[in-house]
């Protein structure tokens, strides 16, 4: 009888701990999942500050080459203005892009931790923000 007390309080013991163990895990996860869909969020969110940045510096090099370059046709002075802005941002190094980088690769290390079925919702989810 005694035996079957101890086996029965052993059995219990394992199964708190198995409990406890898979509630952590899935307190983990939830923390990785939220954690994933804030940095991609806060990636995209720069990504578009990035983009308005350069759409606005090319539209102001279009409206000073009108002047500087009357003889350029309008598709030479928009390609000119291109180029020289990406050219800018090639070589231009400011905190929005180290952000975004520190921010992939934080976002890259989640990721592995992540089922593929977590990835799945997380795009679900994501692709649900958008719309």
């Amino acid at each position: 009888m005694v035996e079957i007390i101890i086996v029965g309080c052993v059995g219990m013991c394992l199964g708190a701990v198995a409990y406890n163990s898979i509630q952590e895990s899935e307190n983990e996860r939830k923390k990785n999942i939220a954690e994933y869909i804030r940095l991609k969020l806060a990636i995209i969110e720069k990504e578009i500050d990035m983009k308005k940045m350069k759409y606005n510096e090319t539209k102001e090099l279009e409206e000073k080459f009108i002047y500087e370059y009357p003889n350029y046709s309008l598709i030479s002075r928009k390609k000119l203005s291109r180029k020289i802005v990406e050219i800018k941002y090639q070589w231009f190094d400011d905190d929005n892009m180290k952000d975004i980088k520190n921010m992939s690769f934080e976002l890259n290390n989640i990721r592995i931790k992540l089922s593929s079925f977590d990835i799945i919702h997380i795009n679900n989810i994501l692709f649900r923000m958008k719309h």
